[in-house]
């Protein structure tokens, strides 16, 4: 399966599977209230359900590119910091590097000290 498409749907089917429990809670919560039943473990599971739902968004916001990698660290490091938390560059052209050996993967434009300036997926710069 394509790239985009896997993470398409693992970024949706998360969220959506989010969204349906916090709104079955929300309902719940409001069943117990009119019957004037215990909301407390309602509330909590309200609580977590949005907070796990904020985790949820902030790591499909920091990992835009690939799920495997935190584009809001790796741009504007240096690519020997990106190298010692990912792992080994496999592949090096003048002002740019990837992870994967064929090309097509995650590609980081660096500048001439060695910052990484923006990310991409793809076929790299060459097309």
């Amino acid at each position: 399966m394509d790239h985009a498409v896997t993470q398409i749907i693992l970024s949706v089917g998360i969220g959506a599977i989010i969204l349906v429990l916090l709104t079955v809670f929300i309902v719940l919560f409001f069943v117990k209230k009119r019957k004037h039943q215990k909301v407390t473990g309602m509330i909590i599971s309200i609580v977590a359900c949005l907070i796990v739902g904020g985790m949820y968004a902030l790591f499909c916001a920091s990992h835009q590119t690939d799920l495997r990698y935190n584009d809001w660290f790796i741009i504007g490091h240096n690519i020997m910091d990106v190298e010692k938390k990912y792992g080994y560059v496999a592949l090096r052209r003048p002002g740019w590097a990837c992870f994967d050996e064929d090309g097509h993967g995650y590609w980081m434009e660096l500048d001439e000290n060695g910052t990484v300036v923006s990310v991409s997926y793809g076929n790299g710069p060459w097309g």
